[in-house]
């Protein structure tokens, strides 16, 4: 029998050749041999990731269910890949029209973001927020969670957009100048203060 490992590459290669040749045939094939390697190696997390992306890549709607339960089954094993998880759960509920669930999921993301993955996971909860109205409360998440990192200016910027599409400008304006005060981004520093003239009274 071939190995989990060649199973698994030969997996990932054929998907990779169905997908770039819009040949639903192998996109399959390559799924099944995904399948049959974390079969033959169960505890081998990658396989299982990379299993649960190509249901969410094959653009199979069907499969998204299957790979919502595997990115649950790795973070409640305690992958260390945690922020990766939820970033794709969040997504991967988008694609399956929960958008309660997604923003949930990006939700907890922020609060135990890294600092190196906290704009990433800012940038998710936001553009959910956008598409579901939950703009308030996100601002108030990115306004807590700026107090963790060390260069909180970004996400301050983005609170103060969000309050500004709810109409608070009062709010909006304060924590534009609050942003002023930290952003190191000489772009960003640039677009803020444009905003800032274009909001000031």
């Amino acid at each position: 029998a071939p190995s989990a490992q060649l199973l698994h590459e030969t997996g990932i290669e054929t998907f990779a050749i169905g997908l770039s040749g819009d040949d639903p045939a192998a996109v399959m094939q390559g799924i099944s041999l995904l399948e049959q390697a974390t079969v033959a190696a169960p505890d081998e997390t990658r396989y299982w990731v990379d299993l649960a992306d190509s249901y969410i890549a094959s653009g199979n709607a069907l499969q998204y269910p299957y790979a919502i339960d595997i990115y649950w089954m790795l973070y409640q094993e305690g992958d260390p890949q945690k922020d990766a998880l939820l970033a794709r759960l969040a997504e991967a509920y988008t694609l399956v029209g929960n958008y309660d669930a997604a923003f949930t999921v990006a939700k907890a993301r922020l609060k135990q973001a890294a600092v190196r993955q906290t704009d990433r996971a800012a940038l998710q909860l936001v553009m959910l927020a956008l598409g579901n109205g939950n703009l308030t409360e996100t601002s108030r998440l990115l306004v807590d969670k700026a107090d963790d990192v060390d260069d909180p200016g970004y996400l301050l910027l983005m609170a103060s957009s969000l309050e500004e599409v709810t109409g608070n400008n009062v709010e909006a304006v304060k924590l534009l100048d609050q942003a002023l005060s930290e952003l190191k981004n000489p772009e960003l520093v640039k677009m803020a203060n444009q905003v800032r003239e274009r909001m000031s009274p």
